[in-house]
């Protein structure tokens, strides 16, 4: 389901115009991306928890290296980053499980 299509069955649902649901949307994205940035986490009850974690740094190996000679392996430095986790609610699992 896109977005549009996702705006549309919304606006029908609730019986409203679809620019003001998808007012309604971008402003909830918005606070969602502005929870995130300041590292707040956010419980929405039927949906689950938005929150931040730090992924720690790490090497891995290039398997595309182009100067790899046989037996020496290349390795890549991965930063450490801030990454997005969510967990769905008990509601949520529940819903999906059943059905």
């Amino acid at each position: 389901m896109t977005k549009k299509e996702f705006i549309a069955a919304v606006a029908e649902k609730i019986e409203v115009a679809p620019k003001e649901v998808d007012r309604v949307f971008d402003a909830m994205v918005f606070v969602l991306k502005e929870q995130l940035i300041t590292e707040d986490k956010i419980q929405l009850s039927q949906l689950g928890i938005f929150s931040t974690a730090i992924k720690r740094p790490r090497k891995i190996v290039n398997k595309f290296a182009k100067e790899q000679s046989e037996g020496e392996l290349k390795f890549v430095d991965i930063p450490q980053r801030r990454v997005i986790k969510y967990k769905p609610s008990k509601y949520l699992r529940e819903l999906i499980d059943f059905n």
